[in-house]
């Protein structure tokens, strides 16, 4: 062997390794902390990427408020109907008992129209305001008149749409000699858009 030895001479100190190339073991590279950072960084890149995509992707399906018809006429779909006319005392049964207004469709916010039927639920209950309470509450709640007999009634009479009364009569003769007492309804309403 002939010629000057050229290169790195010595032998490096065991706490500090400086290798003029990539050091490797069986044939691989060995990582290296700015290895190790470049893969963290691009793999953080890659995630915030993918967050981002699936939210702009899920951003209109999101968007519930818009579907949600719960306003009308400037107020919240809920309300309270007032009492109606009685019949005659000589009507049967309920006929004659003038339905309460039908509870009115909602509308969807950000001019969405008016809701279907189909789209919503809606519940209503008999109901008295405060002023119809004192004409109406003593005949309702006291039935311990001897001879007397109340009876409340509620229910949905077409769609939306319901009856709610109260009548008195003898309890002999219950059914044929009886006085009507009309109720009102307190209700609300709320619909989802089928289309979404």
């Amino acid at each position: 062997m002939t010629g000057a030895i050229t290169g790195t001479t010595g032998w490096a100190p065991s706490d500090n390794a400086n290798f003029a190339t990539a050091a490797k073991i069986a044939g691989q590279n060995i990582a290296t902390v700015n290895y190790v950072n470049q893969q963290v960084a691009s793999f953080n890149d890659l995630i915030s990427a993918k967050v981002s995509q699936a939210i702009a992707a899920s951003a209109t399906s999101t968007q519930t408020n818009n579907n949600v018809a719960k306003s009308g006429s400037g107020a919240k779909g809920n309300g309270y109907f007032s009492p109606t006319g009685s019949p005659a005392a000589s009507t049967t049964g309920d006929a004659g008992v003038t339905a309460l207004p039908a509870i009115p469709l909602p509308y969807y916010p950000d001019s969405g129209g008016e809701a279907q039927e189909s789209d919503c639920i809606w519940i209503g209950s008999m109901g008295l305001s405060s002023s119809d309470r004192s004409q109406y509450a003593s005949r309702i709640i006291d039935n311990s008149v001897a001879g007397k007999s109340w009876i409340n009634i509620f229910y949905q009479y077409s769609s939306r749409t319901y009856k709610s009364y109260s009548y008195q009569g003898n309890d002999s003769t219950f059914g044929t000699n009886f006085t009507y007492t009309p109720m009102g309804m307190n209700w609300m309403i709320i619909a989802v858009n089928s289309a979404q």
